[in-house]
C-alpha cells in the first residue's frame, strides 16, 4: 500500500493499491512532511518528482474558483426556492403592482415586467 499524488489533478490518495497507480501521472509516496499544515487544495506538483505548496497567487485563484462555484450553487438554490414557492411569487406580484403605483404617482413610467425582473435579478446577483 502506498500514498499517491496525481500530478495533473493534484489529488492525493492515502493507502492505495500501488500497482493501480504505476504510471507517469502519479508520484508514489511523495514526501509531504513539509505540507503537514497546508490544506490539500493548496498542494501542487513541483515539476520534478515531488509535491509543494502553491504560491499565494495560486491559492487566491483556487479560493476564487471555489467561491465562484459556491455563488453559482447558492444562486441556483435561491432561484429554485423562489420559483417553486407560490408565496414568493405572490409577494413579488404584489410588490410589482405597488411599486408601479408609486412610480406613476411620482410622474415616472411604470416598469414593464421584464424591467422589474431584471432589477430583481440584479439585486439577487449582488446578494449572492
Amino acid at each position: 500500500m502506498a500514498n499517491v499524488f496525481n500530478k495533473t489533478t493534484g489529488q492525493y490518495k492515502i493507502s492505495v493499491h500501488t500497482p493501480d497507480f504505476m504510471d507517469a501521472d502519479h508520484i508514489i509516496n511523495p514526501d509531504v512532511s513539509a505540507l503537514e499544515n497546508v490544506p490539500r487544495r493548496y498542494w501542487k506538483f513541483d515539476g520534478f518528482d515531488g509535491v509543494t505548496e502553491m504560491t499565494q497567487v495560486e491559492k487566491d485563484a483556487v479560493d476564487n474558483a471555489i467561491l465562484a462555484e459556491r455563488r453559482v450553487r447558492m444562486k441556483a438554490a435561491a432561484e429554485q426556492e423562489f420559483n417553486s414557492s407560490p408565496t414568493f411569487l405572490a409577494i413579488t406580484k404584489l410588490m410589482f403592482r405597488e411599486f408601479n403605483k408609486l412610480r406613476v404617482k411620482n410622474g415616472d413610467l411604470a416598469y414593464t415586467a421584464k424591467q422589474f425582473n431584471d432589477a430583481l435579478q440584479a439585486e439577487l446577483d449582488k446578494s449572492v
